[in-house]
């Protein structure tokens, strides 16, 4: 939708070719459409894609929230949605058979209904897929806004553990969490700052206390990830500001105005989404192609410049 803040495209887990693209309605269409879903199969059309199935209806009730996050085989995805004026979360599963109709759905946290502009906002899971941030809009001249933090099961789709922060002379908008999973970003429009969180610590006084608030000497909206572990701001113009060192704290995360210079184009209000494990670490020495998802083979190949190597010993971490 024109100015929904978050959409998702999620590839297919059992065919490479069939990617799903996930889009809420918005505000100025009073969410009527919901959220809702296309299939396109980049095997189409020379290899640039056809639209197979188009516009689908996935859940009547709807915010302009969604997130994806991988599930803890590897090779699954949640997509996991925010129903209107409520605290229902419903988390759908793609699998290698594409697409579950039936969503774990967990019922948690603050429901959603105060003013109009509850619904506005994003929903963003954490790298290591542990943790979700939810935010809505302030409204107009009105209080501060909050935003909640939630445990997320990547096992089981369900949510727990929710927790509000809210800050004094605060308003807030979007949210990004940092490559290690460690530290909030999340950007105050209306007050022309940008706010880290310590959101590991145990509480929510804790997490609240820790803040670190840089000056953005502009109004800055969405707030993004991307694949070189840096993150991106929009500002409503051409330009982008960077956060280079996200993972470290205070003024360490180098945080640059005016970095990115987009024209002709324009950034807006949000940025591309992505499922939460896209971020990887650049300094592992090895890469991978997946041969086939579903059973899980995938081909490693490691560097190193240290003398000849006999054998590689790879540690998952599942035993």
């Amino acid at each position: 939708n024109i100015s929904a803040c978050q959409m998702s495209i999620v590839p297919h887990p059992g065919n490479p070719d069939l990617f799903y693209i996930f889009s809420a309605d918005a505000f100025e269409d009073d969410f009527i459409n919901g959220y809702r879903y296309s299939i396109v199969d980049m095997s189409l059309d020379g290899g640039n894609g056809a639209v197979i199935s188009k516009n689908n209806g996935l859940w009547a009730s709807c915010s302009e929230r969604m997130a994806t996050v991988r599930h803890s085989n590897g090779v699954y995805v949640w997509l996991i949605t925010n129903d209107h004026d409520s605290n229902i979360f419903r988390a759908w599963l793609i699998d290698c058979n594409g697409l579950q109709p039936n969503p774990v759905v967990s019922t948690i946290g603050t429901v959603m209904d105060q003013h109009l502009l509850m619904n506005v906002g994003v929903l963003k899971a954490s790298p290591d897929g542990d943790m979700l941030c939810q935010t809505h809009f302030p409204i107009g001249g009105g209080p501060n806004n909050f935003i909640q933090l939630f445990d997320f099961d990547n096992s089981t789709g369900q949510l727990s553990n929710a927790r509000s922060i809210s800050l004094p002379l605060t308003k807030y908008n979007h949210c990004e969490f940092s490559p290690d999973s460690k530290l909030l970003y999340v950007t105050r429009k209306d007050d022309m700052q940008l706010d880290q969180l310590e959101v590991t610590l145990p509480t929510a006084a804790a997490i609240g206390a820790s803040r670190v608030s840089f000056p953005t000497q502009t109004s800055y909206y969405d707030i993004q990830l991307a694949v070189d572990e840096r993150i991106y701001l929009t500002q409503s113009n051409q330009l982008l500001a960077v956060i280079n060192k996200p993972n470290l704290k205070g003024a360490a995360c180098d945080f640059q105005r005016n970095v990115i210079d987009l024209q002709p184009g324009t950034a807006f209000i949000g940025l591309p989404s992505h499922i939460n494990d896209i971020v990887g670490n650049r300094d592992n020495g090895f890469d991978y192609t997946v041969i086939d998802n579903c059973t899980g083979e995938v081909q490693f190949n490691g560097s190193t410049t240290l003398p000849p190597v006999i054998s590689w010993q790879w540690d998952f971490g599942d035993g």
